[in-house]
């Protein structure tokens, strides 16, 4: 199943984090209406995180461990593969930086930051969340505990309310970002609404992650926006709220936008997007700069990276991926399965 709303959704989160490390973090004229705007485009991360807890859990319905994970192995790791080698390749022909050969394969691995080992762009912290995610889902299927809703949904919530109110709840952060885990929550809860209706745990569910994404959403400005305000905090929240009040009414069924398939490539395009354009696309401004000035630099790097961005998806994943997709779960897809077989 797939929902084109999900799709512009996506790509509106990748421009909110596009503009707020070009806009806010690379042009930060206070007072500027670019600015004002461009400084809570920071929260397209947290949205991405609503999205994923919604589409993770449509993801895993009905699939095996094996398949899960092969699926998203796929999705993951040769888009981004190919985008840390186009970063390497950008920032060493700039003369910003050079990595070594130790740090680029604990990159590889999307596993470095448990190996101690310093992103080679500060956008993959999302991706370290997200796997974590992603692995506590793959062990409830491997388990066969996801259908568990009720009770996994309701020890998570728990967890969650606990590390608001004491700050630790032991060694679970370790297995799940507890600092995300509302805005995953969120989206989980969605999922749950969109499969069975608004019954009374929903309902629970639904009111305990909106608080949490509220709480979280307002506390966590001061750690994107310098000398922020409370009207800053209060903004934060509502966009936020805004966009868990657009998936509600999508998981009810309230709002179905025609499927175009340029909505589609959208979508598709968000990831290589989110994974090029700070590092990638910041090198490409700072040879610009050299050549036009600080706005047009900025709004051509942009559009370089959006350029790429498509051609990546239309010719890379939509091919050389989609083959390897139907490899791999022809030839690894039951591989939990058969464990559990002996």
């Amino acid at each position: 199943m797939r929902l084109v709303a999900l799709d512009v959704a996506r790509f509106i989160a990748a421009m909110m984090v596009v503009m707020f490390h070009f806009g806010a973090l690379q042009m930060p004229v206070n007072g500027s209406f670019f600015f004002e705007v461009a400084k809570f485009g920071y929260l397209g991360a947290p949205i991405f995180f609503i999205i994923s807890g919604f589409v993770i859990l449509v993801s895993a319905a009905g699939r095996s461990a094996g398949e899960f994970a092969v699926a998203r192995f796929v999705r993951l790791y040769p888009t981004f593969w190919f985008c840390l080698a186009v970063t390497i390749t950008l920032m060493f022909l700039s003369g910003l930086a050079r990595y070594t050969a130790s740090g680029i394969l604990a990159n590889m691995t999307m596993l470095n930051n448990f190996l101690h080992v310093k992103d080679i762009d500060g956008v993959y912290w999302t991706l370290h969340s997200e796997m974590k995610f992603y692995g506590v889902i793959f062990l409830l299927l491997a388990v066969g505990f996801l259908k568990k809703y009720r009770v996994w949904v309701g020890v998570w919530a728990g967890f969650t309310v606990a590390k608001l109110v004491v700050g630790h709840v032991l060694h679970v952060g370790r297995a799940l970002d507890m600092g995300c885990s509302p805005f995953f929550m969120s989206g989980v809860v969605m999922y749950l609404i969109m499969k069975d209706g608004m019954n009374r745990f929903n309902g629970i569910m639904l009111a305990v992650s909106v608080l949490l994404t509220g709480i979280k959403g307002f506390e966590q400005a001061s750690d994107y926006m310098i000398g922020v305000s409370t009207l800053d905090r209060v903004l934060s929240v509502a966009i936020v709220l805004a966009f868990q009040l657009f998936l509600y009414l999508l998981a009810r069924g309230k709002f179905r936008p025609p499927e175009m398939q340029g909505l589609v490539i959208l979508g598709g395009m968000t990831y290589p997007l989110y994974l090029l354009h700070n590092r990638a696309g910041n090198a490409v401004r700072f040879v610009l700069q050299r050549y036009l000035p600080a706005g047009a630099a900025v709004a051509a790097a942009i559009a370089v990276v959006l350029g790429v961005s498509f051609v990546i998806h239309v010719l890379f994943e939509r091919n050389v991926v989609r083959l390897m997709k139907a490899f791999l779960l022809k030839k690894y897809g039951d591989v939990a399965g058969r464990l559990r077989r002996g």
